[in-house]
């Protein structure tokens, strides 16, 4: 029979420390390890996404082409990811994959579309219609008893319009099944005019422009309503007021619930507050201002540009006041934007630029048919071509 040997295991201190010591270091170098190659990830997940946002393209390819009707004197709106167009005849909502949501017909002489979240309002500039709608369609149909020159929707579907009959101005505000909820009227003898408005998301604010003529020289005058718990307290739910001299203010907009934006003749008016609007900042405009368009990150204007090779400077400012993107552009735009993905799209009937907020021309080109409209799909540059008879959803390459 085999002799059995005795297994001896070392119980001493110095043997139990030496394997504790070095399973600590293993455990350093397996985190160190993980570490490295989590940075390399990082890192090359960092160089892709940079590289793919200084790529340009000259080129697309077509993924899918829909057979689509569309009258060359259509204008169009971003609504929840939804395509709407609209002419002097009617309005339709479809998806981005073409589907018809909901259609209206109406006869307007100058219908304008304003969107907030939810809702979508079109009005007849000049005229005494508006309808209130929601992603399902018309949610009302509203008549006015004077002409109707400018409107706002707010996010819940409160709609409010500034109306003029003779030398009276009416503001009035209406919930989405037509009953009246605020009214006020201005009186033009005065000198003062109302000339835009603008609703908060929450229907809680209103800021008016006026222009004030009465002493002869040119003034503006930015004033704020609340009609919620604060605004009861204040005459006639008026919370603030700021008068500029010798500028115009013509156009009003809340870019959030609690952030309004005002574009006067020479700087850019930007106000804050969640109940009492404050003016936070002021953006100086020293040149020639041909457009100011903007999204709820950013302010785009396009000043006019001196000679014969460039004819348009774009500037994009965040909210702060600060430059993010500037660029120059020979094409004679149409329309000039922000899309979806915040890049800035100018289209003229036949031909387009797209620049990323990093002042990077991601993409020109000259089409060969009129393109009415683009959008930006959501994949990775992926686009939609709104033409006359077909919509294109293309990538580009």
């Amino acid at each position: 029979m085999a002799q059995m040997r005795k297994l001896e295991v070392s119980q001493g201190n110095e043997t139990v420390d030496e394997l504790d010591d070095k399973l600590r270091e293993h455990k350093k170098r397996s985190r160190r390890r993980a570490v490295g190659i989590g940075a390399l990830i990082l890192i090359v997940v960092l160089s892709i996404v940079l590289w793919d946002q200084l790529r340009t393209f000259a080129h697309y390819e077509v993924v899918e082409e829909t057979e689509l009707k569309v009258s060359a004197v259509a204008k169009y709106e971003n609504f929840k990811g939804n395509i709407v167009s609209y002419s002097n005849d009617g309005i339709s909502c479809r998806t981005k994959d073409m589907e018809l949501l909901w259609n209206q017909s109406y006869e307007m002489r100058n219908p304008e579309v304003k969107v907030c979240d939810d809702y979508l309002m079109v009005y007849d500039q000049g005229g005494t219609t508006f309808y209130i709608c929601d992603e399902k369609g018309v949610v009302n149909c509203i008549e006015t008893t004077a002409q109707i020159q400018k409107g706002s929707i707010a996010g819940q579907g409160t709609g409010a319009v500034l109306l003029k009959e003779g030398n009276t101005s009416y503001i009035k505000l209406y919930d989405t099944k037509g009953k009246q909820l605020v009214g006020g009227e201005f009186h033009g003898e005065k000198g003062r005019f109302p000339i835009d408005i603008s609703l908060s998301y929450d229907a809680k604010k209103l800021g008016i422009s006026f222009v004030d003529l009465a002493d002869g020289k040119l003034k503006s005058t930015l004033t704020f309503y609340n009609f919620g718990s604060v605004g009861q307290n204040e005459i006639d739910n008026q919370v603030g007021e700021d008068t500029y001299d010798d500028v115009l203010v013509a156009q009003i907009q809340y870019v959030s619930n609690s952030k309004m934006i005002a574009v006067a003749t020479d700087r850019i008016l930007v106000y804050q507050g969640n109940q009492k609007p404050e003016l936070e900042r002021e953006i100086p405009l020293d040149q020639e201002i041909v457009s100011v368009f903007s999204d709820e990150k950013y302010i785009g204007v396009v000043y006019g540009n001196e000679g014969e090779e460039i004819s348009y400077h774009i500037v994009v400012y965040d909210y702060r006041g600060r430059v993010v993107m500037e660029q120059d552009s020979t094409l004679p735009y149409r329309t000039i934007e922000f899309l979806e993905n915040h890049e800035v799209c100018l289209s003229s009937e036949m031909g387009c630029e797209i620049y990323t907020v990093y002042g990077i021309k991601k993409f020109q080109y000259t089409f060969e048919e009129p393109v009415y409209k683009i959008y930006a799909r959501g994949y990775l540059h992926q686009y939609i071509l709104i033409e006359e008879r077909k919509a294109q959803e293309v990538r580009l390459k």
